[in-house]
């Protein structure tokens, strides 16, 4: 068995958190610390706790347990630098594992709405100004009308013939909601949609471009 490198070990993490795991031969440990944090994401998902900006980075914090797994690797190839050989350790199984990872990362990302209750959009026009810019990423708690309505003055995102923006609740009717613009100039926003075009409250601008026009 061929001595194993930290920082090898330590890199492989870093670009597939558990790969650098496999190569020291301790892939349950990292399997475990993957699983218990998507675990624990997909239960605080479902409350909708993700869905404001403090459960946001919640969310962001325990998924940075892939930075622990960067340094334990890099610890354990240090500390055993000749671990017994397991079957999985070999070019081949790395690959699958890789592609596993990145594959169940990307349906997850995919489907983040659903699965965690939050998701990230971009504002399309400059029809929420000044609380809202073109650009800016408002975070969206799609969880936030599972067992209640809209209240007016609250951002809602709408999916507008396929489109998706930002508009305020003006008034909540029986089956129905009066949406409008921030911006008095965009008229052409103003309208009643269902129910079932709300994909979700806006939380809050977690990026705003405007950020850079100040520096």
């Amino acid at each position: 068995m061929e001595i194993r490198n930290p920082l090898l070990a330590g890199t492989m993490n870093a670009f597939v958190p558990g790969l650098g795991h496999l190569y020291v031969a301790r892939a349950r440990r990292a399997i475990v610390c993957l699983a218990v944090v998507e675990v624990i994401c997909l239960v605080l998902g479902q409350f909708g706790l993700f869905g404001s900006y403090l459960g946001f980075m919640l969310f962001y914090a325990l998924h940075a347990a892939w930075l622990w797994l960067v340094y334990d690797s890099y610890r354990l190839a240090k500390k055993t630098p000749k671990p017994p050989l397991k079957w999985y350790m070999n070019r081949v199984y790395y690959a699958l594992y890789a592609i596993a990872f990145l594959s169940a990362s990307t349906f997850l990302a995919e489907y983040r709405s659903p699965i965690f209750g939050f998701d990230i959009v971009a504002m399309p026009d400059d029809s929420m100004t000044p609380a809202i810019a073109k650009d800016d990423l408002v975070l969206i708690d799609t969880k936030a009308y599972r067992h209640g309505d809209p209240a007016p003055g609250e951002a809602v995102l709408v999916r507008d013939s396929g489109n998706l923006t930002v508009r305020r609740v003006k008034s909540v009717d029986l089956d129905s909601v009066e949406l409008v613009a921030d911006d008095p100039n965009t008229l052409q926003a103003n309208g009643s949609v269902n129910f079932s075009s709300l994909e979700g409250r806006a939380s809050t601008v977690i990026f705003s471009v405007r950020f850079f026009w100040w520096m």
